[in-house]
């Protein structure tokens, strides 16, 4: 994040610097004008033109992040959304949100996640759709009280033992690479919504989720379907 925002002030710096060369040979047409006797609404343009670029510069390099501003009242933050990150990996000082309830990332570049987050115990309900990740999060099954996980449109190939998690309420695994799901699936009591559409699923667990109110399978390989399956149409 520090170097993106390093990579925007230098961009922003070389515009300035081709404006000006821009307005000054309009002053100056050829060089050969003196500065002293270039027109005074030549002047005012090219001063004006200069401030407003250095405050564009400095507006840039001192803006405060999302999750800057949430580290302001890190007791007080329960929600944290950020989009279209260019991160690998959340900031660590994501860990000082103690009372973060949904985590909110979608649309990024993320491959894994920052180790905090396995400390966010009050944590409810996380999203990461559309990002980069290949294995799936082992921090969230370190967080019980959670009740939703989205990990749709990521590159997932295989997902581990959920049993742990007995408050899911809500699991989105579209459109991944899935091959394989984990065999005791069906011990998550509460899963009422299971999005498994766009994978290469082959077969389903023999025994799914007791209290599922809606399972997408389309767009798999599938060659056998569980009786549950039929109860729920």
């Amino acid at each position: 994040m520090v170097a993106m925002a390093r990579i925007q002030i230098v961009l922003l710096a070389l515009a300035a610097e081709c404006l000006l060369i821009l307005l000054a040979a309009l002053v100056r047409p050829g060089w050969a004008m003196p500065w002293s006797r270039a027109p005074r609404r030549w002047k005012t343009t090219l001063i004006y033109a200069a401030l407003t670029v250095a405050f564009v510069v400095a507006a840039v390099a001192f803006r405060k992040s999302t999750l800057d501003v949430a580290l302001e009242d890190p007791d007080g933050t329960t929600r944290l959304s950020i989009f279209d990150s260019t991160d690998a990996r959340p900031d660590r000082r994501i860990g000082k949100l103690r009372h973060l309830q949904s985590l909110d990332l979608r649309h990024g570049k993320l491959r894994a996640l920052a180790p905090e987050v396995a400390t966010l115990r009050e944590l409810r309900e996380v999203n990461f759709e559309h990002n980069d990740l290949h294995d799936f999060p082992v921090e969230l099954l370190q967080l019980p009280e959670l009740t939703g996980i989205v990990l749709s449109h990521n590159k997932l190939v295989s997902v581990p033992s959920l049993s742990k998690l007995s408050k899911l309420e809500h699991l989105g695994l579209g459109n991944n690479d899935l091959l394989l799901l984990p065999a005791d699936l069906g011990s998550l009591q509460a899963l009422n919504y299971l999005r498994l559409d766009g994978n290469r699923l082959s077969a389903l667990p023999d025994v799914l989720p007791p209290n599922l109110i809606m399972i997408d399978v389309s767009d798999n390989r599938l060659v056998r379907v569980p009786p549950p399956i039929y109860r729920l149409a």
